[in-house]
Protein backbone atom coordinates (compact mmCIF):
# COMPACT_ATOMS: atom_id res chain seq x y z
CA UNK A 1 0.00 0.00 0.00
CA UNK A 2 1.25 3.12 -1.17
CA UNK A 3 1.14 5.92 1.74
CA UNK A 4 -0.79 9.12 0.12
CA UNK A 5 0.56 12.13 1.56
CA UNK A 6 -2.88 14.04 1.95
CA UNK A 7 -3.23 16.58 4.52
CA UNK A 8 -5.35 14.86 7.17
CA UNK A 9 -5.08 11.51 5.73
CA UNK A 10 -1.49 10.53 6.03
CA UNK A 11 -2.17 9.19 9.83
CA UNK A 12 -4.78 7.48 8.50
CA UNK A 13 -3.02 5.56 6.03
CA UNK A 14 0.07 4.57 8.47
CA UNK A 15 -3.33 3.55 10.50
CA UNK A 16 -4.41 1.25 7.71
CA UNK A 17 -0.92 0.05 6.81
CA UNK A 18 -0.59 -1.23 10.82
CA UNK A 19 -3.80 -2.76 10.31
CA UNK A 20 -3.09 -4.51 7.81
CA UNK A 21 0.38 -5.63 8.69
CA UNK A 22 -0.96 -6.92 12.41
CA UNK A 23 -3.80 -8.74 10.19
CA UNK A 24 -1.66 -10.60 8.32
CA UNK A 25 0.38 -11.27 11.01
CA UNK A 26 -1.86 -12.37 13.39
CA UNK A 27 -3.28 -14.62 10.56
CA UNK A 28 0.16 -16.12 9.55
CA UNK A 29 0.66 -17.09 13.39
CA UNK A 30 -3.17 -19.05 13.75
CA UNK A 31 -1.87 -20.60 10.63
CA UNK A 32 1.42 -21.75 12.05
CA UNK A 33 -0.25 -23.02 15.36
CA UNK A 34 -2.81 -24.73 13.37
CA UNK A 35 0.12 -26.40 11.57
CA UNK A 36 2.00 -27.84 14.85
CA UNK A 37 -1.33 -29.14 16.15
CA UNK A 38 -2.70 -30.59 13.13
CA UNK A 39 1.27 -32.51 12.63
CA UNK A 40 1.10 -34.02 16.68
CA UNK A 41 -2.90 -35.09 16.30
CA UNK A 42 -1.94 -36.51 13.38
CA UNK A 43 1.35 -37.88 13.73
CA UNK A 44 -0.50 -39.56 17.10
CA UNK A 45 -3.45 -41.02 15.50
CA UNK A 46 -0.95 -42.46 12.52
CA UNK A 47 1.38 -43.56 14.72
CA UNK A 48 2.29 -47.47 13.95
CA UNK A 49 1.29 -47.98 17.95
CA UNK A 50 -1.81 -47.38 16.64
CA UNK A 51 -2.03 -50.19 14.50
CA UNK A 52 -4.11 -48.53 11.96
CA UNK A 53 -7.06 -47.88 14.41
CA UNK A 54 -9.35 -51.21 13.14
CA UNK A 55 -12.58 -50.43 14.33
CA UNK A 56 -13.37 -53.37 17.37
CA UNK A 57 -10.10 -53.81 18.14
CA UNK A 58 -8.19 -51.94 21.41
CA UNK A 59 -6.17 -49.99 18.70
CA UNK A 60 -9.31 -48.62 17.73
CA UNK A 61 -10.30 -47.95 21.60
CA UNK A 62 -6.93 -46.12 22.63
CA UNK A 63 -7.00 -43.77 19.23
CA UNK A 64 -10.56 -43.02 20.68
CA UNK A 65 -9.31 -42.22 24.38
CA UNK A 66 -6.75 -39.63 22.46
CA UNK A 67 -9.35 -37.89 20.81
CA UNK A 68 -11.50 -37.62 23.87
CA UNK A 69 -9.06 -36.24 25.84
CA UNK A 70 -8.36 -33.74 22.89
CA UNK A 71 -12.07 -33.01 23.58
CA UNK A 72 -11.89 -32.52 27.02
CA UNK A 73 -9.05 -30.53 26.62
CA UNK A 74 -10.48 -27.77 24.41
CA UNK A 75 -13.27 -27.50 26.92
CA UNK A 76 -15.89 -29.50 25.29
CA UNK A 77 -18.77 -31.59 27.34
CA UNK A 78 -20.35 -34.39 26.59
CA UNK A 79 -23.57 -34.48 25.36
CA UNK A 80 -26.21 -33.68 28.56
CA UNK A 81 -22.51 -34.26 30.66
CA UNK A 82 -23.93 -38.02 30.26
CA UNK A 83 -22.08 -39.67 33.25
CA UNK A 84 -20.84 -42.13 29.86
CA UNK A 85 -18.54 -39.42 28.78
CA UNK A 86 -17.56 -38.95 24.96
CA UNK A 87 -17.75 -42.32 24.18
CA UNK A 88 -20.50 -43.73 22.11
CA UNK A 89 -20.36 -47.42 22.53
CA UNK A 90 -21.92 -49.77 20.00
CA UNK A 91 -22.22 -53.22 18.33
CA UNK A 92 -21.56 -53.92 14.99
CA UNK A 93 -20.63 -57.39 13.36
CA UNK A 94 -18.95 -59.41 10.54
CA UNK A 95 -20.48 -62.65 9.05
CA UNK A 96 -20.01 -65.09 6.67
CA UNK A 97 -22.63 -67.54 5.63
CA UNK A 98 -22.21 -71.12 6.69
CA UNK A 99 -24.37 -73.99 4.22
CA UNK A 100 -28.29 -72.02 3.07
CA UNK A 101 -30.19 -74.21 1.22
CA UNK A 102 -33.81 -73.83 -0.17
CA UNK A 103 -35.85 -76.65 -1.39
CA UNK A 104 -38.73 -76.55 -3.45
CA UNK A 105 -40.66 -79.55 -3.90
CA UNK A 106 -37.69 -81.62 -4.24
CA UNK A 107 -35.48 -79.09 -6.49
CA UNK A 108 -32.73 -77.20 -5.04
CA UNK A 109 -31.77 -73.73 -5.80
CA UNK A 110 -28.82 -71.49 -6.13
CA UNK A 111 -27.74 -69.58 -3.05
CA UNK A 112 -27.11 -65.71 -4.09
CA UNK A 113 -28.35 -66.31 -7.37
CA UNK A 114 -32.17 -67.62 -6.25
CA UNK A 115 -32.24 -66.74 -2.66
CA UNK A 116 -30.41 -66.04 0.04
CA UNK A 117 -30.26 -65.67 4.35
CA UNK A 118 -30.50 -62.02 5.18
CA UNK A 119 -27.71 -61.58 7.95
CA UNK A 120 -30.49 -60.65 10.75
CA UNK A 121 -31.69 -64.21 10.19
CA UNK A 122 -32.41 -66.91 12.50
CA UNK A 123 -29.59 -70.10 12.39
CA UNK A 124 -32.34 -73.29 11.41
CA UNK A 125 -34.18 -75.50 9.22
CA UNK A 126 -37.43 -76.15 8.09
CA UNK A 127 -38.51 -79.47 6.21
CA UNK A 128 -41.41 -79.48 4.13
CA UNK A 129 -42.95 -76.87 5.46
CA UNK A 130 -46.71 -74.99 4.27
CA UNK A 131 -46.03 -71.48 2.43
CA UNK A 132 -49.03 -69.19 3.43
CA UNK A 133 -48.58 -66.12 1.43
CA UNK A 134 -49.26 -63.00 3.88
CA UNK A 135 -52.60 -60.50 3.43
CA UNK A 136 -53.53 -57.88 6.03
CA UNK A 137 -56.15 -60.16 8.45
CA UNK A 138 -54.13 -63.22 8.72
CA UNK A 139 -54.03 -65.03 12.11
CA UNK A 140 -52.84 -67.90 13.29
CA UNK A 141 -56.29 -69.26 14.31
CA UNK A 142 -56.58 -69.11 10.31
CA UNK A 143 -53.88 -72.00 10.07
CA UNK A 144 -54.66 -74.41 12.41
CA UNK A 145 -54.55 -77.18 9.86
CA UNK A 146 -50.81 -76.60 9.28
CA UNK A 147 -48.53 -78.65 11.61
CA UNK A 148 -46.66 -76.74 14.29
CA UNK A 149 -43.18 -76.19 13.17
CA UNK A 150 -44.00 -76.53 9.45
CA UNK A 151 -45.90 -72.85 8.99
CA UNK A 152 -43.84 -70.22 6.40
CA UNK A 153 -44.94 -67.14 5.75
CA UNK A 154 -44.05 -65.31 2.91
CA UNK A 155 -44.23 -61.80 2.34
CA UNK A 156 -44.52 -59.33 -0.99
CA UNK A 157 -42.35 -56.14 0.81
CA UNK A 158 -43.47 -53.70 -2.02
CA UNK A 159 -47.26 -54.60 -2.21
CA UNK A 160 -47.81 -54.28 1.61
CA UNK A 161 -45.36 -51.02 1.78
CA UNK A 162 -43.00 -52.50 4.38
CA UNK A 163 -39.79 -50.68 3.46
CA UNK A 164 -37.04 -49.62 4.64
CA UNK A 165 -35.78 -50.59 8.37
CA UNK A 166 -39.18 -50.31 9.98
CA UNK A 167 -41.16 -52.24 6.82
CA UNK A 168 -38.57 -55.31 7.98
CA UNK A 169 -39.52 -54.84 11.55
CA UNK A 170 -43.26 -55.22 10.15
CA UNK A 171 -42.63 -58.49 8.55
CA UNK A 172 -40.77 -60.11 11.33
CA UNK A 173 -43.77 -59.00 13.57
CA UNK A 174 -46.50 -60.49 11.27
CA UNK A 175 -44.56 -63.78 11.04
CA UNK A 176 -44.05 -63.99 15.24
CA UNK A 177 -48.05 -63.09 15.40
CA UNK A 178 -49.05 -66.04 13.54
CA UNK A 179 -46.21 -68.08 15.05
CA UNK A 180 -44.35 -68.89 11.92
CA UNK A 181 -41.63 -71.37 11.70
CA UNK A 182 -39.46 -69.52 8.80
CA UNK A 183 -39.80 -66.08 6.79
CA UNK A 184 -39.45 -65.35 2.94
CA UNK A 185 -38.90 -61.99 1.90
CA UNK A 186 -39.67 -60.89 -1.87
CA UNK A 187 -39.80 -57.80 -4.03
CA UNK A 188 -38.37 -55.37 -2.02
CA UNK A 189 -37.79 -51.59 -3.35
CA UNK A 190 -34.31 -51.16 -4.80
CA UNK A 191 -33.27 -48.40 -2.21
CA UNK A 192 -33.91 -50.74 0.80
CA UNK A 193 -30.88 -52.30 -0.42
CA UNK A 194 -28.89 -48.69 -0.67
CA UNK A 195 -30.13 -48.33 2.88
CA UNK A 196 -27.62 -51.77 3.72
CA UNK A 197 -31.11 -52.76 5.20
CA UNK A 198 -30.11 -56.24 5.02
CA UNK A 199 -26.64 -55.59 6.94
CA UNK A 200 -26.31 -57.55 10.20
CA UNK A 201 -27.05 -54.24 11.79
CA UNK A 202 -30.14 -53.10 9.72
CA UNK A 203 -32.37 -54.87 12.45
CA UNK A 204 -32.06 -57.16 16.11
CA UNK A 205 -31.41 -60.97 15.58
CA UNK A 206 -34.82 -62.41 13.90
CA UNK A 207 -35.72 -65.51 16.14
CA UNK A 208 -36.33 -67.75 13.02
CA UNK A 209 -34.31 -68.35 9.79
CA UNK A 210 -35.72 -65.40 7.49
CA UNK A 211 -34.83 -65.85 3.26
CA UNK A 212 -35.16 -63.44 0.72
CA UNK A 213 -36.13 -64.88 -2.53
CA UNK A 214 -36.59 -63.61 -6.33
CA UNK A 215 -39.64 -63.03 -7.77
CA UNK A 216 -39.41 -65.99 -10.06
CA UNK A 217 -39.71 -68.50 -7.18
CA UNK A 218 -42.42 -66.34 -5.22
CA UNK A 219 -44.82 -66.54 -8.26
CA UNK A 220 -43.42 -70.80 -8.35
CA UNK A 221 -44.77 -70.98 -4.68
CA UNK A 222 -48.52 -68.58 -5.62
CA UNK A 223 -49.54 -71.03 -8.48
CA UNK A 224 -51.56 -73.62 -7.66
CA UNK A 225 -51.19 -76.21 -4.71
CA UNK A 226 -47.96 -74.93 -2.57
CA UNK A 227 -45.64 -77.29 -3.15
CA UNK A 228 -43.38 -78.28 0.30
CA UNK A 229 -40.70 -76.12 0.96
CA UNK A 230 -37.13 -77.28 2.73
CA UNK A 231 -34.97 -74.74 4.36
CA UNK A 232 -31.75 -74.54 6.07
CA UNK A 233 -30.07 -71.00 7.17
CA UNK A 234 -26.24 -71.26 8.71
CA UNK A 235 -24.77 -67.85 9.25
CA UNK A 236 -21.30 -66.81 11.24
CA UNK A 237 -21.53 -64.04 13.21
CA UNK A 238 -18.58 -62.17 15.31
CA UNK A 239 -19.90 -58.83 16.95
CA UNK A 240 -17.43 -56.29 18.05
CA UNK A 241 -17.89 -53.36 20.09
CA UNK A 242 -16.47 -49.98 18.71
CA UNK A 243 -16.70 -46.30 19.75
CA UNK A 244 -17.93 -43.17 18.73
CA UNK A 245 -16.29 -40.09 19.85
CA UNK A 246 -18.63 -37.38 20.87
CA UNK A 247 -18.80 -34.01 22.34
CA UNK A 248 -20.62 -31.08 22.53
CA UNK A 249 -20.76 -27.26 22.20
CA UNK A 250 -23.73 -25.50 24.19
CA UNK A 251 -24.50 -22.41 22.95
CA UNK A 252 -28.03 -22.87 24.39
CA UNK A 253 -29.58 -22.98 20.68
CA UNK A 254 -32.60 -24.94 19.66
CA UNK A 255 -30.94 -26.16 16.88
CA UNK A 256 -27.26 -28.30 16.42
CA UNK A 257 -24.26 -28.31 13.50
CA UNK A 258 -22.82 -32.08 14.07
CA UNK A 259 -19.33 -31.48 12.04
CA UNK A 260 -17.68 -34.49 12.03
CA UNK A 261 -15.10 -37.27 10.27
CA UNK A 262 -14.15 -41.01 10.87
CA UNK A 263 -11.15 -42.26 12.85
CA UNK A 264 -10.72 -45.79 11.90
CA UNK A 265 -9.22 -47.40 9.98
CA UNK A 266 -8.08 -50.72 8.17
CA UNK A 267 -5.43 -52.11 10.70
CA UNK A 268 -3.09 -54.33 9.59
CA UNK A 269 -4.54 -56.66 7.50
CA UNK A 270 -3.70 -60.33 7.11
CA UNK A 271 -1.70 -60.42 10.38
CA UNK A 272 -3.69 -61.61 13.71
CA UNK A 273 -0.67 -60.15 16.02
CA UNK A 274 0.71 -57.15 14.61
CA UNK A 275 3.44 -55.08 16.49
CA UNK A 276 4.98 -51.81 16.49
CA UNK A 277 7.04 -51.20 13.27
CA UNK A 278 5.14 -53.63 11.35
CA UNK A 279 5.43 -52.55 7.47
CA UNK A 280 2.41 -53.74 6.86
CA UNK A 281 0.68 -50.99 9.39
CA UNK A 282 -2.02 -49.11 7.37
CA UNK A 283 -1.65 -45.85 9.58
CA UNK A 284 -4.23 -43.96 7.70
CA UNK A 285 -2.51 -40.60 7.83
CA UNK A 286 -5.03 -39.11 5.00
CA UNK A 287 -7.34 -41.65 5.76
CA UNK A 288 -8.53 -40.20 8.45
CA UNK A 289 -6.04 -39.45 10.60
CA UNK A 290 -6.43 -35.88 8.70
CA UNK A 291 -9.98 -35.47 9.12
CA UNK A 292 -10.13 -36.54 12.59
CA UNK A 293 -7.50 -33.78 13.25
CA UNK A 294 -9.30 -30.93 11.46
CA UNK A 295 -12.36 -31.43 13.48
CA UNK A 296 -10.29 -31.48 16.57
CA UNK A 297 -8.56 -28.39 15.49
CA UNK A 298 -11.96 -26.90 14.39
CA UNK A 299 -13.04 -27.18 17.91
CA UNK A 300 -9.96 -25.20 19.08
CA UNK A 301 -11.20 -22.52 16.85
CA UNK A 302 -14.63 -22.11 17.07
CA UNK A 303 -14.80 -21.85 21.19
CA UNK A 304 -13.56 -18.36 21.04
CA UNK A 305 -16.43 -17.50 18.82
CA UNK A 306 -18.95 -15.20 20.80
CA UNK A 307 -22.90 -15.05 19.88
CA UNK A 308 -23.05 -18.23 17.81
CA UNK A 309 -26.76 -19.36 16.82
CA UNK A 310 -26.08 -23.06 16.84
CA UNK A 311 -24.90 -25.36 18.81
CA UNK A 312 -21.95 -28.01 17.65
CA UNK A 313 -21.53 -31.39 18.19
CA UNK A 314 -18.17 -32.59 16.88
CA UNK A 315 -18.09 -36.25 16.19
CA UNK A 316 -14.80 -38.51 15.49
CA UNK A 317 -16.68 -41.73 13.84
CA UNK A 318 -15.30 -45.40 13.61
CA UNK A 319 -16.31 -48.37 11.48
CA UNK A 320 -16.70 -46.37 8.54
CA UNK A 321 -13.98 -48.58 6.83
CA UNK A 322 -16.43 -51.81 7.42
CA UNK A 323 -19.54 -49.84 6.15
CA UNK A 324 -20.08 -46.10 7.63
CA UNK A 325 -21.58 -48.40 10.82
CA UNK A 326 -20.85 -45.25 13.52
CA UNK A 327 -22.81 -42.79 11.50
CA UNK A 328 -25.25 -44.71 10.78
CA UNK A 329 -25.45 -45.73 14.34
CA UNK A 330 -25.68 -42.24 15.47
CA UNK A 331 -28.42 -41.05 12.73
CA UNK A 332 -30.31 -44.57 14.56
CA UNK A 333 -29.85 -43.36 18.42
CA UNK A 334 -31.97 -41.65 20.89
CA UNK A 335 -29.56 -38.97 20.89
CA UNK A 336 -29.83 -37.89 17.01
CA UNK A 337 -33.95 -37.80 18.14
CA UNK A 338 -33.25 -35.39 21.02
CA UNK A 339 -31.23 -33.34 18.59
CA UNK A 340 -32.42 -31.00 16.18
CA UNK A 341 -29.93 -31.19 13.36
CA UNK A 342 -29.12 -27.98 11.14
CA UNK A 343 -27.06 -29.33 8.54
CA UNK A 344 -23.77 -31.81 8.71
CA UNK A 345 -20.08 -31.61 7.98
CA UNK A 346 -18.17 -34.37 7.02
CA UNK A 347 -14.30 -34.08 6.88
CA UNK A 348 -13.15 -37.50 5.20
CA UNK A 349 -8.86 -37.15 4.10
CA UNK A 350 -8.36 -33.38 4.04
CA UNK A 351 -4.62 -33.63 4.78
CA UNK A 352 -2.64 -34.15 0.76
CA UNK A 353 -3.82 -30.88 -0.69
CA UNK A 354 -2.09 -30.31 -3.91
CA UNK A 355 -0.79 -34.36 -4.15
CA UNK A 356 -1.30 -34.15 -8.20
CA UNK A 357 -0.36 -30.67 -8.33
CA UNK A 358 -3.68 -29.07 -9.24
CA UNK A 359 -4.43 -27.65 -5.90
CA UNK A 360 -8.52 -29.18 -5.31
CA UNK A 361 -10.50 -29.60 -3.30
CA UNK A 362 -13.82 -31.52 -3.24
CA UNK A 363 -16.74 -30.35 -2.16
CA UNK A 364 -19.41 -32.88 -2.20
CA UNK A 365 -23.55 -32.57 -1.01
CA UNK A 366 -23.82 -29.44 -2.63
CA UNK A 367 -27.49 -30.34 -4.58
CA UNK A 368 -28.00 -30.72 -0.84
CA UNK A 369 -29.35 -27.36 0.44
CA UNK A 370 -30.07 -24.41 -2.28
CA UNK A 371 -28.30 -22.22 0.30
CA UNK A 372 -24.92 -23.92 -0.81
CA UNK A 373 -24.17 -23.04 -4.34
CA UNK A 374 -24.69 -19.50 -3.56
CA UNK A 375 -22.53 -19.50 0.20
CA UNK A 376 -19.26 -21.26 -1.74
CA UNK A 377 -20.08 -18.09 -4.57
CA UNK A 378 -19.81 -15.78 -2.10
CA UNK A 379 -16.81 -17.47 -0.21
CA UNK A 380 -13.88 -17.75 -3.25
CA UNK A 381 -10.63 -18.84 -2.54
CA UNK A 382 -7.15 -17.50 -4.00
CA UNK A 383 -5.54 -20.53 -3.09
CA UNK A 384 -7.57 -23.29 -3.50
CA UNK A 385 -9.61 -24.58 -6.54
CA UNK A 386 -13.27 -25.38 -5.21
CA UNK A 387 -14.43 -28.62 -7.56
CA UNK A 388 -18.32 -28.21 -6.72
CA UNK A 389 -19.80 -31.46 -6.68
CA UNK A 390 -24.35 -32.04 -6.37
CA UNK A 391 -23.71 -35.03 -4.77
CA UNK A 392 -22.69 -37.01 -2.19
CA UNK A 393 -22.20 -40.40 -2.80
CA UNK A 394 -22.37 -43.37 -0.01
CA UNK A 395 -18.85 -43.96 0.95
CA UNK A 396 -18.49 -41.59 4.23
CA UNK A 397 -20.61 -40.41 6.84
CA UNK A 398 -22.30 -37.45 5.59
CA UNK A 399 -24.63 -40.36 3.69
CA UNK A 400 -26.64 -41.70 6.60
CA UNK A 401 -27.25 -37.94 7.24
CA UNK A 402 -28.58 -37.23 3.78
CA UNK A 403 -30.81 -40.30 3.99
CA UNK A 404 -32.09 -38.42 7.32
CA UNK A 405 -33.17 -35.40 5.56
CA UNK A 406 -29.88 -33.40 6.69
CA UNK A 407 -27.78 -30.98 4.51
CA UNK A 408 -24.53 -31.72 4.19
CA UNK A 409 -21.33 -30.56 2.80
CA UNK A 410 -17.98 -33.14 2.45
CA UNK A 411 -14.73 -31.34 1.84
CA UNK A 412 -11.84 -34.06 0.61
CA UNK A 413 -8.54 -33.05 -1.12
CA UNK A 414 -8.82 -36.44 -3.08
CA UNK A 415 -7.58 -40.11 -3.41
CA UNK A 416 -4.04 -40.58 -4.29
CA UNK A 417 -2.23 -43.60 -4.91
CA UNK A 418 -1.29 -44.30 -1.33
CA UNK A 419 -5.51 -44.86 -0.41
CA UNK A 420 -5.39 -47.80 1.48
CA UNK A 421 -1.68 -49.14 1.45
CA UNK A 422 0.50 -49.15 4.24
CA UNK A 423 2.21 -45.87 2.51
CA UNK A 424 -0.18 -43.62 3.80
CA UNK A 425 1.85 -42.18 6.56
CA UNK A 426 2.16 -39.03 8.35
CA UNK A 427 5.47 -37.72 6.30
CA UNK A 428 3.29 -37.48 3.63
CA UNK A 429 0.44 -35.01 4.79
CA UNK A 430 0.58 -31.10 3.05
CA UNK A 431 0.14 -29.84 6.94
CA UNK A 432 0.15 -26.42 5.33
CA UNK A 433 -2.78 -27.06 2.75
CA UNK A 434 -5.00 -28.54 5.75
CA UNK A 435 -4.40 -25.68 8.06
CA UNK A 436 -4.95 -23.09 5.17
CA UNK A 437 -8.70 -25.62 4.25
CA UNK A 438 -9.43 -25.70 7.54
CA UNK A 439 -9.37 -21.89 7.80
CA UNK A 440 -11.77 -21.65 4.56
CA UNK A 441 -14.04 -24.03 6.80
CA UNK A 442 -14.15 -22.56 9.39
CA UNK A 443 -14.90 -18.75 7.44
CA UNK A 444 -17.47 -20.99 5.77
CA UNK A 445 -19.36 -22.51 9.55
CA UNK A 446 -19.76 -18.57 10.28
CA UNK A 447 -20.83 -17.09 7.30
CA UNK A 448 -23.47 -20.20 7.97
CA UNK A 449 -24.29 -19.48 11.39
CA UNK A 450 -24.96 -15.99 10.63
CA UNK A 451 -27.75 -16.87 8.17
CA UNK A 452 -30.95 -18.59 7.71
CA UNK A 453 -31.16 -22.51 8.39
CA UNK A 454 -29.99 -24.29 5.35
CA UNK A 455 -33.03 -26.21 5.09
CA UNK A 456 -32.88 -29.64 3.31
CA UNK A 457 -33.21 -30.50 -0.62
CA UNK A 458 -33.40 -34.21 -1.65
CA UNK A 459 -30.06 -35.14 -3.75
CA UNK A 460 -28.89 -37.78 -5.58
CA UNK A 461 -26.21 -39.47 -4.66
CA UNK A 462 -24.28 -39.79 -8.39
CA UNK A 463 -25.24 -36.12 -9.47
CA UNK A 464 -22.38 -34.96 -11.12
CA UNK A 465 -20.02 -37.53 -10.94
CA UNK A 466 -17.78 -36.06 -14.02
CA UNK A 467 -16.04 -33.47 -11.08
CA UNK A 468 -16.33 -36.93 -8.82
CA UNK A 469 -14.44 -38.71 -11.89
CA UNK A 470 -11.95 -35.87 -12.49
CA UNK A 471 -10.51 -35.76 -8.72
CA UNK A 472 -10.57 -39.36 -7.72
CA UNK A 473 -9.50 -41.22 -10.98
CA UNK A 474 -7.84 -38.84 -13.15
CA UNK A 475 -4.13 -38.19 -11.93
Amino acid sequence: MAIIYIKGFRKISLLAILLVVFLTSRAQSDLSQSVKNLTLDIGALAHDSMFGREAGTPAELNAARYIEEQFRETGLKPYHNSEKGFLQPFEFGDYSYGECKLTIDGKSFIQSRDFGAIPASANGSVFAGNVIEFNPGLSATEETDVPFGKLILMINLKKLGYTGREGLGKALQEADTIKASALLLYNADQKDFSKRLFSPDSLPASKIPVFYVSKAIAASLTKGDMPPVSIKAEIKRKRKTAYNVIGFMDNGASRTVVIGGHFDHVGVPGNLDPKDGDPNIHNGADDNASGTAAVIELVRQLKTEKGLKYNYMFIAFTAEEKGLFGSAHFCNSDLFKELSVAWMLNLDMVGRFNWNGKKRVLIQGMASSKMWKPLIRNNPSRTMKLVKVKGGPAYSDHYPFLKHGIPVLYFTTGLEKEYHKPADDANLINYEGEAMLIDYMKKLILDIDKGKDPGFRKVNGWQHTKAFIKLFIVR
